[in-house]
């Protein structure tokens, strides 16, 4: 009988033994009588948990307000469960699609496609929407979810990451709405980096490319009292997963097209198996997403708007996001004429991305 698990060297198997012993699991401060209540137990009765009181850390602060509020309301520890349990049958089921491609084992495989390495490991990240007021809801619920390879480059995770500033379409369209759309920001803008422990990761595969982190560390080293630093930068398209010095659920920053930034999170480590998606060309590999509601025109609240508004005195709010129709036929009159002063840019909804 062929066995399923990828072939590895003695060395790392027992390597991999060690690292993975039960006695590295627990942590110094963690107490040996740590309890752990079962799904169908919805009491009063809290759960024993060492949470640091002299670590001040946004996750930390977050984890205990969680755990208070779901032993304190059965209804919304019991909605808590339903939501991680749907969340893992969705991601389950992306799993099972792909095995069943490729045909259980990852034996079968279609001509052109690229075997992974049975040495390399899965990284588990977790990109959280540019928006500050989106934080602390990404920090509980998570964000875009995806799986890299330990020997990808950072710039293949960068090209994966979808965000709503990418395709923004730059410029002012009031005087011709019907003017094409085909240069995004994206196209124009291509700098950006990953700040990930004390180093700057600067995509600099192309000639406009700007270095994002010489500005910040000109400003860290012009005053001493900041005490900050010192800080390292390097090129992100030659560095891989594996040569990164990072700490599973500790946030990192991505940035881009100047000030819009996401908190980056690895969530999880491991080695690949023969049940994981062995094709190399669909890493990094999607796997979640965080619902989203859709924006509705501020003038009909029915349709999905299509247009954003700045610097209109007849608006009561500035900006104002409207669809096509209200936008036209408030704006326009009948030969498509601008109808006062204002300054007009093509809208697109979160839901228009991952």
């Amino acid at each position: 009988m062929k066995s399923n698990f990828p072939k590895i060297p003695k060395e790392l198997a027992s390597e991999l033994e060690n690292i993975c012993s039960i006695d590295t699991l627990t942590c110094v401060e963690e107490s040996s009588e740590y309890q752990f209540a079962s799904k169908r137990l919805i009491t009063n009765d809290r759960i024993i948990h060492n949470i640091p009181q002299n670590i001040d850390l946004a996750t930390i602060r977050l984890q205990e307000e969680e755990l208070n509020k779901r032993w304190s309301d059965s209804h919304y520890m019991r909605k808590a469960f339903h939501s991680r349990r749907r969340r893992y049958d969705y991601e389950t089921k992306i799993m099972k699609t792909w095995r069943e491609k490729m045909g259980g084992s990852g034996e079968r495989m279609s001509e052109g496609t690229e075997k992974v390495d049975c040495t390399d490991v899965l990284i588990n990240v977790i990109v959280c929407e540019q928006s500050k007021h989106y934080i602390k809801k990404c920090l509980r619920k998570g964000g875009l979810k995806y799986t890299v390879l330990g020997s990808q480059k950072l710039t293949e995770l960068r090209d994966k990451i979808s965000c709503i500033s990418d395709i923004t379409v730059p410029g002012d369209f009031s005087f011709d709405p019907n003017a094409p759309q085909d240069i995004r920001s994206e196209h124009i803008y291509k700098s950006g980096f990953f700040f990930i422990d004390g180093t700057f990761y600067n995509d600099m595969r192309d000639a406009s490319c700007r270095d994002y982190s010489k500005v910040i560390i000109d400003w860290v080293e012009s005053d001493d009292s900041r005490k900050l630093g010192p800080f390292q930068t390097k090129s992100m398209e030659n560095t891989e997963f594996v040569n990164l010095d990072i700490q599973l659920g500790y946030p990192y920053l991505y940035t881009h097209q100047g000030n819009c930034e996401h908190m980056v999170v690895f969530t999880d480590l491991r080695m690949i198996t023969a049940d994981d998606c062995l094709d190399r060309t669909q890493y990094p590999l999607f796997t979640a997403i965080r619902k989203k509601r859709r924006n509705v025109c501020m003038l009909c609240s029915i349709l999905t708007p299509r247009w954003i508004m700045r610097n209109n005195d007849n608006f009561p709010q500035d900006p104002f996001i409207m669809c096509d129709r209200c936008f036209r036929s408030l704006n326009y009159d009948k030969d498509e004429q601008k109808i006062g002063e204002f300054t007009a840019q093509p809208y697109f909804d979160r839901v228009a991305t991952l």
